[in-house]
């Protein structure tokens, strides 16, 4: 009990505060546009992921928590990366677009990338590892992985003034934590979104608890590309929205 009292409740607080560590390092960096673009890409990333969650960050807790074999819990689990996975097809393109459309002159690029890099943050794991009581699961592949990413990044964008690097190793850091979890506790379970409409009929069954997050998303995220998009190019910071994290609310 205790190490879920304790567990439960930090992790996702260090993953709260990570991208506010790193952007100030951004901020130094860039201009005011870099900085509000990277900003408002974060943002339309952020609403990107919650689709991809879709209502597994509700629902599938409760589903974990009910699972009474290994065998159950890993096509659970299998089933959630499938309707995520036949989500996150359409939603990068759509973040990445949105993202470079209403970000600063010469900053789209860096929009798009951040705003793909945390829609991958949909498929993270940690709502599994609330449903069976592990906060190591949270830390091990979805805290660790984004920690150290920002860790890697801040030097480097230090060193080379390239921010675009954060978002790349973002992404590569989400991935391997997602490889590893499915790797090691649902090998060989099928999690191929193909047939679509296998996935889609799962997706229905949540349709009213997706709606609910995305509407609460929306209203968080919707500030930040907003003001990015009707701002001029000398972008004042202090008039900006502060980045929403992704998973602040699927870990609640």
């Amino acid at each position: 009990v205790l190490r879920r009292l304790t567990g439960f409740p930090v992790l996702p607080l260090l993953s709260l505060v990570t991208p506010f560590l790193l952007m100030p390092v951004i901020a130094r960096v860039a201009s005011g546009s870099g900085w509000s673009s990277v900003v408002a890409g974060q943002a339309v990333g952020t609403f990107g992921a919650t689709v991809v969650f879709w209502g597994w960050n509700v629902v599938g807790p409760v589903q974990a928590a009910r699972a009474e074999t290994v065998e159950a819990r890993s096509a659970l689990y299998a089933a959630s990366l499938r309707t995520r996975l036949t989500l996150l097809l359409p939603v990068v393109p759509l973040v990445a677009l949105v993202s470079a459309l209403v970000a600063q002159p010469g900053f789209r690029l860096i929009a798009a990338s951040m705003a793909i890099a945390t829609a991958l943050l949909g498929l993270s794991p940690a709502w599994f590892g609330i449903g069976v009581g592990q906060p190591m699961l949270l830390l091990w592949y979805d805290t660790l992985p984004r920690v150290l990413a920002a860790l890697v990044a801040t030097p480097v964008i230090l060193v080379t003034r390239a921010i675009w690097t954060y978002p790349v190793i973002l992404a590569a850091a989400t991935v391997l934590g997602l490889a590893a979890f499915h790797r090691r506790h649902s090998p060989g379970s099928d999690w191929s979104p193909f047939p679509v409409s296998r996935a889609v009929a799962e997706l229905r069954e949540q349709g009213g608890t997706a709606g609910i997050n995305l509407v609460a998303t929306a209203y968080a995220s919707t500030p930040a590309p907003v003001a990015t998009a009707m701002s001029a190019g000398g972008t004042d910071r202090a008039t900006v929205a502060a980045p929403v994290n992704p998973l602040e609310s699927v870990t609640t």
